[in-house]
């Protein structure tokens, strides 16, 4: 048993320089992308991460905001995998728009 599943968790994640993220297309499949590690994160609670607001990602998420993203310890074989619901923040900035995926695993 882990004594602190929120820290442990948390280390891991801080530790990798990739994100897999998931996210529902169309047709109701399942789409995984690797992305940079999140730029902030509160917790395990709310993750955040940017991309551009023509990426398909971003127009997956605005009509299913069902969402996953896992972190792999590649050298130790374990990873920490979480679900929720996205959220689509948009910061504007003088080159064009940037959306911020901002990803809420479920309780």
């Amino acid at each position: 048993m882990i004594r602190n599943p929120e820290r442990t968790m948390g280390n891991l994640i801080d530790k990798q320089g990739a994100a897999y993220i998931g996210s529902v297309d169309a047709d109701g499949f399942p789409n995984v992308k690797a992305m940079l590690a999140p730029r902030a994160r509160d917790g395990i609670e709310t993750f955040y991460f940017t991309t551009n607001t023509s990426s398909v990602r971003t127009g997956q998420y605005m009509c299913n905001n069902k969402a996953c993203i896992y972190f792999c310890d590649k050298r130790f074989f374990r990873g920490v995998m979480l679900t929720g619901f996205s959220r689509m923040p948009i910061q504007k900035r003088c080159f064009g728009a940037r959306a911020i995926p901002c990803i809420i695993p479920a309780t």
